[in-house]
């Protein structure tokens, strides 16, 4: 499981240099230093299951995000891929999807917001039942699902409901 994870919540044209550098590094090149070493070793044996933890901001545009939602965005390409090249050779790829989780770490950003949140148990349970049905993407909850659903089909009204809940 690569589950490197960096985010800086500001908006764009307030980012420091640093900070974009450090969720780029963390979030693409972190990946592909776990993920690397384990995709020869799995190839080579004809076998295994790689899941990269991504977010659901990887499909969803959130104003004061916009660095950590590219990276996200690129972890889910990079899977898809990966994806692909691999399934020849016995390799499963799956990307978990999550939405805010509630933990210590993110109990502040629950408690005054809006957002769709799960719990960690909840996104456990997601990630077992979806490496038994070999999904490629997995997400934690029914809302995740419907909140994509509703993207797809009015994707400007789901944008509008965003920019309400974000705090800027």
């Amino acid at each position: 499981i690569s589950n490197a994870g960096s985010g800086y919540q500001s908006e764009f044209t307030s980012a420091k240099p640093n900070q974009i550098r450090d969720e780029v590094n963390t979030n693409i090149l972190g990946m592909y230093n776990v993920v690397l070493p384990m995709a020869k070793r799995m190839k080579s044996k004809q076998s295994g299951l790689i899941v990269i933890v991504s977010s659901l901001m990887g499909r969803l545009a959130s104003p004061t995000w916009s660095t950590y939602g590219a990276t996200k965005a690129a972890q889910l390409n990079f899977s898809k891929s990966l994806r692909s090249e691999l399934q020849k050779f016995g390799v499963n790829v799956s990307v978990l999807m999550p939405p805010l989780v509630q933990t210590d770490m993110t109990k502040d950003i629950v408690k005054h917001s809006l957002a769709l949140t799960c719990t960690m148990q909840k996104l456990t349970s997601s990630l077992t039942n979806g490496i038994v049905e070999d999904k490629h993407i997995i997400l934690a909850n029914l809302e995740s699902h419907l909140i994509l659903w509703a993207y797809r089909i009015w994707p400007s009204l789901i944008d509008f409901i965003i920019k309400l809940v974000s705090p800027i």
